[in-house]
């Protein structure tokens, strides 16, 4: 009996630190998820990825139709920019056109970034300057582009076309063109060139959110 009554007193004490063992470790997990949460304390927006490096992305629905839905996706990533459309079509309606698949096409309309030639030499790359939505029957957007244009690590200006290294000065004038989106693919048409008496380029700049806005860029001396 005495022998009984002893494993019972264990059993009560085993059971008795097992319970203070619980509660330390539940305090443990409720301070941790504390310190998590004061960490957390500007959540991401729902419209915004972050990749937990310098490369982020942000989102806006720019047309929404019962199949089809049209987002703008901007890419940042340290200084640069780009801004992207991205285009999804669910196919699996009634539309006579359908194929019962949904289609995804991303295209890429505007950018800040450049290309190292050589000789410390860059080149910017072509950008949608002005994007104007027109009405139509698909989404449908005229584009004023600016075409590439050649600078240096050591200037913030732009060289004119170099002749003498095959540049023509028509590949450097701004030009136009429709974006269209027939619920399948980006359909555009023949680009209209805009060559101005004199060598004329925009500095392209886009913000957080995709907007973009250009201003006269400096003309460099010819190197």
């Amino acid at each position: 009996m005495r022998q009984k009554l002893l494993s019972q007193r264990s059993l009560r004490a085993a059971a008795k630190d097992a319970k203070k063992t619980s509660l330390k470790i539940r305090h443990g997990e409720v301070e941790f998820a504390r310190g998590v949460d004061e960490q957390q304390k500007l959540p991401t927006p729902t419209n915004q990825i972050d990749t937990g490096t310098d490369l982020s992305f942000a989102v806006k629905e720019l047309s929404s139709e019962p199949q089809t839905h049209i987002y703008r996706v901007t890419v940042r990533e340290d200084a640069s920019r780009a801004v992207y459309w991205l285009a999804i079509d669910d196919q699996s309606s009634d539309k006579p056109s359908s194929d019962g698949k949904t289609i995804f096409s991303m295209t890429k309309l505007a950018g800040t970034g450049s290309e190292y030639v050589q000789c410390g030499r860059l080149h910017t790359e072509a950008s949608a300057a002005v994007i104007t939505p027109q009405k139509a029957q698909n989404f449908r957007v005229l584009i004023d582009a600016e075409p590439p244009h050649t600078t240096s690590e050591a200037s913030e200006g732009f060289f004119p076309p170099d002749e003498n290294n095959g540049e023509k000065p028509e590949d450097q004038c701004p030009y136009s063109l429709h974006l269209e989106w027939d619920h399948k693919n980006r359909i555009t048409d023949e680009a209209v060139t805009k060559c101005g008496p004199t060598f004329s380029p925009r500095a392209i700049a886009i913000d957080d959110d995709g907007n973009i806005t250009v201003k006269p860029a400096q003309v460099n001396a010819p190197q």
